[in-house]
């Protein structure tokens, strides 16, 4: 493959995943003000938590084989036979620890509270689901469309499920039966694509012993990752004993995660191809593609950091209803965890993990999830939701800090480091722009539209003066292509 179909191939795939990611955002934005009111804080705070320690089981359920998978598939695009037979072992050994854990989570049902059992019974489709996910093949081979299409169907049915049948308080469990059930059914349809790319099996050739140790290798990383992502609303619920507060953590996040899918879709896209690029010893074009990866992960996670915190008193009023004011504090205060979930993003999802360095990897988010209790422990019985976003902040940071140390010796941190200044300091502008603009205009979607817009117009004109190298370089292939 020449060098300029690989770049044609790589855009392909971004503006897919870029669509979807922008797709994500959309469903929010629909039906997230909707279901803020309809179900309330107390209601979204038992799902969040249930949810939680249902992600769990779901990532004990696949040991590792999505990200194994993915690059052991990315390195076999090219043979038929080999990632015939790959899919054929993984299939086959997905189903046997999905089985497991779902067995597992049955008896976790049996001695949960009353109050969360059909919850969870209802969560348990989506470990069932799992057997049916080969997502993790279409990303290997970088047929994101694929995906793009089937997600864009599911999200768009579970829009119209949620509209149609969710009305008061009492139907949080249709709520909840919608997404797992969207996520189960496209599932599903990946099936009906995947005799393209494969051969039929041959079942005495089926071997799982030697994808054990790879996928648990992998698996490390994983659980850490889920146990420092979810912990916050574990420890929250347990803790606190509050529904509220956990309402009102599971919404701010909501806005974090929603708002960073854009940056995280250039990880999607670019591990396999890292992946590739390893296989082949092929080092200074990975470098090439991480520090373009890191500039643009500056150039819309900081602007993106300071624009929550300008417009959260605009935005949350609105957004969610009256009963989530707190929630505007709390989004200011989570607002700087996306500088560093996107640094995470690069050197983990597309660096560690793609060149077998996952052992690294791991112990960054394992001391990130350590930190991340040990501050919960301190701050969630004082401040409730807010101790939890001011944990999860502070040990965000020190993961990053400590992946970026790990890396030292393969990436120039400086050079990284270097792509910032830039952007903070027209973000630096945006904000006072942004929250001058919130001071002034009433909390309406209009208003909270036009603040966006003009502090992004901003942010872009002082780059340009400021002559950001990667802001010039798109405005330049813009020119070409027209």
């Amino acid at each position: 493959m020449t060098y300029k179909v690989m770049q044609k191939n790589l855009r392909l795939n971004y503006i897919c995943e870029l669509s979807y990611r922008i797709l994500t955002i959309l469903i929010p934005l629909i039906t997230t003000p909707y279901i803020s009111r309809v179900i309330g804080p107390a209601g979204i705070g038992d799902y969040s938590y249930t949810q939680s320690i249902c992600a769990y089981f779901l990532t004990i359920a696949v040991l590792g084989t999505e990200l194994y998978g993915q690059r052991q598939v990315a390195v076999f695009q090219d043979n038929l036979e080999q990632r015939s037979k790959l899919f054929w072992d993984l299939l086959i050994f997905r189903f046997i620890t999905i089985a497991i854990a779902f067995v597992a989570y049955i008896w976790l049902i049996v001695i949960m509270p009353a109050q969360y059992k059909t919850l969870f019974i209802i969560q348990s489709m989506g470990i069932l689901g799992l057997i049916f996910d080969i997502t993790w093949f279409f990303r290997g081979m970088e047929e994101f469309p694929i995906i793009v299409i089937r997600n864009l169907i599911v999200k768009l049915l579970g829009i119209l499920f949620i509209f149609l049948f969710v009305k008061t308080q009492a139907d949080l469990n249709l709520y909840v039966f919608s997404i797992t059930a969207a996520s189960f059914l496209g599932n599903m349809s990946l099936f009906f694509s995947i005799h393209k790319y494969i051969k039929k099996p041959v079942w005495k050739k089926v071997e799982i012993k030697k994808h054990i140790l790879p996928s648990v290798t992998l698996f490390f990383p994983q659980i850490a990752l889920i146990a420092y992502n979810y912990f916050d609303k574990t420890m929250l619920g347990s803790i606190t004993k509050s529904s509220v507060e956990n309402g009102y953590y599971e919404q701010a996040s909501k806005i974090i995660f929603v708002a960073i899918t854009v940056i995280i879709a250039a990880g999607n896209v670019l591990a396999p191809r890292i992946a590739k690029l390893f296989g082949q010893n092929d080092t200074l074009k990975i470098h090439e593609l991480l520090y373009k990866s890191f500039d643009i992960t500056f150039f819309l996670s900081i602007p993106l950091c300071f624009g929550l915190i300008g417009t959260a008193s605009n935005i949350v009023p609105w957004f969610f209803g009256d009963q989530f004011e707190k929630v505007i504090l709390l989004l200011q205060l989570f607002s700087p965890i996306a500088i560093a979930m996107g640094m995470k993003n690069v050197i983990g999802v597309q660096f560690f993990i793609p060149t077998n360095r996952q052992n690294y990897y791991t112990l960054s988010i394992a001391f990130g999830t350590f930190i991340n209790i040990f501050c919960n422990l301190l701050l969630i019985p004082k401040f409730a939701s807010m101790g939890a976003i001011i944990s999860s902040v502070i040990s965000e940071y020190l993961l990053v800090g400590v992946a970026l140390f790990l890396a030292r010796k393969e990436l120039n941190i400086h050079r990284i480091i270097q792509k910032s200044y830039k952007k903070i300091i027209s973000s630096s502008v945006m904000l006072v722009i942004s929250l001058l603009l919130s001071q002034s205009l009433s909390p309406t979607f209009v208003h909270s539209l036009f603040i966006i817009a003009f502090s992004a117009l901003s942010y872009i004109i002082i780059l340009l003066l400021l002559k950001d190298e990667l802001l010039i370089d798109l405005m330049q292939f813009k020119i070409r292509k027209k």
